[in-house]
């Protein structure tokens, strides 16, 4: 099984995304963010699981019955979480975590929300 990191980024996108919901329907955010969550750690065994990504070298999950793409790296089983995106969104080129671009610096972790 392979291990799971997320870049800066999609540590703020998923919190982005919590709040502007959670604007609305506390509820729902927290819901929608397990849902998130729940994915990524799908990727820990099936690594390979999302498609081709737009930005080369990279892979998307789908999150089923939800707007929102996970961008990930997947590099010998790990998964670097790259962005967590809406589907409605302009996409970036690519992301400043690249693959080949790595750096301590921009790795970090999340928790499960509760």
């Amino acid at each position: 099984m392979g291990s799971i990191r997320y870049a800066a980024d999609a540590v703020a996108d998923l919190a982005a995304l919590r709040n502007t919901i959670a604007q609305h329907n506390p509820g729902v955010a927290r819901r929608v963010a397990d849902r998130i969550v729940k994915s990524v750690n799908r990727l820990a065994q099936h690594p390979r699981l999302g498609k081709p990504g737009r930005v080369s070298g990279t892979r998307e999950l789908a999150i089923p019955k939800f707007p929102y793409v996970i961008c990930y790296d997947e590099q010998e089983g790990d998964c670097i979480i790259l962005r967590i995106l809406h589907q409605a969104m302009q996409w970036p080129r690519r992301y400043l975590w690249a693959p080949g671009h790595r750096t301590r610096r921009q790795r970090s972790t999340i928790r499960p929300c509760k």
